[in-house]
């Protein structure tokens, strides 16, 4: 239960002012009590979000959701993440002719459009994918544990003020393994970047979406250029209205992903049905890959098939 008190105390953990601004208006009292208190104050009594219009709802989920998070991770509960379990089959990367033409003829940069081309029908077998991207305060434990180097930014070994539950951001592919080397080595379980393949189907599902939703480029439903925040959000802000067909957030927009695999732009003019695992290690490639956009790319950009590269110590604002 949540009181006035609490909501006033800036040591609690939970962090109002990054709600999204649709639902600061449900912030009142009465509303908080109303949504984590549904049917009244009865002891005992059946939950039910019947008297819920949506954004009280968004609310609800968006205040529990933190909750969790934070406490889990403050307690020492857990430092593992929350996964969404992918099943096995085929789907379909990459973007077919007729949307290429279309993209070109929109204004985006060909070279950049072809790499997605051809669409090809890929088969994974079951895997799990963090449900968000990793934390400022995840990431915090990790330098406080191994005295790895702080991104900039930070304080000594503390993220900027009132941002635990951003996503951590400049960081090199190479941190990013070094983080999730240490994530398995302190829990017993096999922790690593996704490939590209992973992250897309993770992103779009079996249909081939364009965006994690659906076909409509909707900027609404998540943190990019059109969107006019101008930085990264808290993850999950544009949960559950731009959450991909298995749960995942913020797979476009807010700020761009690491992959595992090197970068190769004709890598889908060389992919046949081969289960997308090759990691393509061995390759002359100087680059890895990267993924989704930002909250500086525009929603023409911030695709599901979009790939682009950055060698693996660089490091952004966006990353």
């Amino acid at each position: 239960k949540i009181s006035e008190t609490t909501l006033g105390n800036e040591n609690e953990i939970l962090e109002i002012p990054s709600l999204p601004p649709v639902l600061q208006t449900f912030l009142g009292k009465s509303s908080i009590e109303r949504i984590l208190i549904p049917n009244g104050t009865e002891k005992n009594y059946d939950a039910s979000f019947n008297t819920l219009v949506s954004d009280e709802i968004r609310l609800y989920f968006t205040l529990t959701r933190r909750i969790a998070t934070q406490i889990r991770t403050s307690t020492n509960l857990s430092i593992e993440p929350q996964m969404v379990r992918i099943p096995s089959g085929c789907f379909l990367v990459g973007s077919s002719e007729t949307q290429v033409a279309q993209f070109i003829s929109d204004g985006i940069d060909k070279d950049i459009v072809e790499r997605e081309f051809p669409q090809c029908e890929i088969e994974l077998p079951e895997y799990f994918i963090g449900k968000y991207l990793f934390t400022n305060l995840e990431y915090r434990e990790f330098i406080r544990d191994t005295k790895y180097r702080s991104p900039i930014r930070w304080n000594g070994d503390d993220y900027p003020e009132g941002e635990s539950d951003h996503p951590v951001v400049n960081i090199s592919w190479i941190s990013a393994v070094a983080y999730t080397n240490w994530l398995s080595q302190k829990t017993g379980n096999a922790y690593r970047l996704p490939t590209e393949f992973e992250w897309e189907k993770a992103a779009r599902g079996e249909h081939a979406y364009i965006y994690p939703w659906g076909n409509n480029a909707n900027f609404k439903n998540a943190n990019l250029f059109e969107t006019g925040i101008g930085k990264a959000t808290p993850v999950g802000n544009f949960s559950p209205q731009g959450d991909s067909l298995y749960g995942c957030a913020d797979m476009i927009g807010n700020v761009w992903e690491w992959c595992f695999d090197w970068f190769d732009a004709n890598r889908y003019k060389k992919t046949s049905r081969d289960g997308g695992l090759l990691y393509q290690d061995n390759t002359s490639e100087s680059y890895r890959v990267i993924r989704g956009g930002s909250y500086i790319n525009s929603v023409k950009i911030a695709r599901c098939a979009s790939r682009n590269r950055l060698q693996p110590y660089d490091s952004d604002d966006s990353l």
